[in-house]
């Protein structure tokens, strides 16, 4: 149980925290020597949350303020799924040359995920013990590419302040949208084992963007600006290297969409029956706004108030609004609901 939920909680982060490389490259990489020890401080914070995130009691929050709460997440929520189901399409689209295959892809990749949610993480588990080789094997694939000629150019000089305040927003979106899969992984194991879990995600968390990092700063400047730095380095290997790209991207996005949709759950009021599926309902509309304008606007927002919830319940006494923090991603039961 404890690797499978370790596997699980980083397959959960995976999509939307660096399989693509584009959050690699602008967060980390993109600084320079600098980089390196943004990914330790990273995976300091990630490890962190998490333990945070666990040791939350399992209350459900009553009254008005648990609802604004919980009004305000749910379409941040929808949004982060909305973009993961976009993306799926857009990768069918990319490798499947059928009519309409981004809307049948998508389609498809969220009813995936919603099955998927309603599994138990033992799933993302194995999701995440396929996807963890995988993504290694495209960044080594990388690593092993000439520096092109314009990646030697030196790195525009960053405000490492700056730099801070972004990786913060960085690592509480990634706990946040794998808040459900924490708090079942909480729930299922007593209070060591929930060390350990935090402990050994943040060390697993903190390899892989160890390997990205390594992989993307030799390209830093010649890829800063590429919406997809890792599908753009793989090109140079043809059909093995696109396919193999598309295959790890795909994985992500589809064990982070499950994850996603299993925080949401928690979200409706105990009254509401099939609460998945209105889940997939909401990222399925969502997912029509496309990719790129979803992630600007939701995910820094869903970020920091992630940050605020958990690490507010965590040090703050009961009466404020961070009670919620202990909630999320737990679906209370009516007779909570009803206090």
């Amino acid at each position: 149980m404890l690797y499978s939920a370790v596997f699980g909680i980083v397959s959960a982060m995976v999509g939307a925290g660096f399989a693509s490389g584009r959050e690699i490259m602008h967060f980390f990489s993109r600084f320079g020597p600098l980089s390196w020890a943004l990914v330790m401080l990273a995976a300091l914070f990630t490890c962190a949350l998490i333990s945070c995130l666990m040791e939350t009691e399992t209350a459900a929050p009553n009254g008005k303020t648990g609802r604004i709460v919980k009004i305000c997440l749910l379409p941040l929520f929808a949004a982060a799924g909305g973009a993961m189901t976009a993306a799926a399409g857009e990768l069918v689209a990319l490798t499947v040359p059928l009519l309409y295959a981004r809307f049948v892809g998508g389609l498809l990749t969220l009813c995936a995920g919603v099955v998927i949610a309603r599994k138990p993480i033992v799933l993302l588990g194995v999701i995440g013990k396929i996807l963890v080789p995988l993504l290694l094997l495209a960044f080594f694939f990388c690593l092993r590419l000439p520096v092109e000629p314009a990646a030697k150019r030196s790195v525009p000089e960053t405000y490492p302040l700056i730099a801070l305040i972004q990786l913060v927003g960085y690592c509480g979106l990634n706990v946040t949208l794998s808040a459900g899969v924490i708090r079942e992984a909480g729930q299922n194991c007593i209070s060591g084992e929930k060390k350990k879990i935090s402990l050994y995600t943040g060390i697993m968390i903190g390899l892989l963007l160890c390997a990205g990092n390594a992989a993307l700063l030799p390209h830093a400047d010649a890829q800063q600006h590429a919406a997809l730095p890792v599908v753009t380095l793989l090109r140079n290997y043809g059909k093995v290297g696109f396919y193999l790209c598309a295959g790890v991207l795909y994985l992500a996005v589809l064990s982070t969409l499950a994850a996603i949709l299993r925080t949401m759950r928690g979200l409706f009021p105990p009254r509401v029956e099939h609460s998945i599926l209105w889940a997939g309902l909401l990222c399925a509309v969502s997912s029509l706004l496309g990719f790129e304008e979803i992630v600007g606007l939701a995910y820094p927002a869903l970020g920091w108030l992630g940050i605020l919830l958990i690490f507010g319940r965590k040090f703050l006494k009961r009466g404020t609004v961070f009670r919620f923090a202990s909630s999320i991603g737990r679906r209370p039961n009516k007779e909570e609901g009803n206090r």
